[in-house]
């Protein structure tokens, strides 16, 4: 099932639910696009076993099996919709305090802080990830 919405400053709209809509939308070239993409991601799972570095920064996160800034630019880059989903009890805090319970704490602060949670992460014996 595919869900398309249109949306803009003054809300939203399901296009593929509005019979006015409807009759624009492509199927066939969204199922095309779709399907290149699967196809990209099984070729990638395939040969995820052959991967032998990976840089971020002009840093080999392998070798320094330092992930800490790779993670803080994640969340800086989505932060709007991580904290959205917050937001809207898609995601919890607890949940996000959990599963960044166990990094290093100068890490997880600046998760936390970026996120605008409150209170420091407990360090937990159980690793959810």
């Amino acid at each position: 099932m595919m869900k398309i919405v249109y949306r803009d400053e003054s809300g939203e709209v399901e296009v593929e639910n509005d019979p006015v809509l409807n009759k624009y939308i492509d199927y066939s070239a969204i199922k095309s696009y779709l399907n290149h993409v699967i196809s990209l991601l099984r070729d990638l799972m395939s040969k995820r076993k052959s991967v032998s570095s990976m840089k971020f920064n002009d840093q080999d996160l392998f070798e320094s099996n330092d992930f800490s800034k790779l993670m803080i630019y994640a969340i800086t880059k989505y932060r709007d919709i991580i904290t959205g989903d917050i937001q809207k009890g898609i995601v919890t805090k607890d949940l996000i305090i959990n599963r960044i319970a166990n990094i290093d704490e100068n890490t997880a602060r600046q998760i936390m802080q970026l996120l605008g949670i409150a209170s420091g992460p407990e360090k937990s014996e159980t690793n959810s990830i």
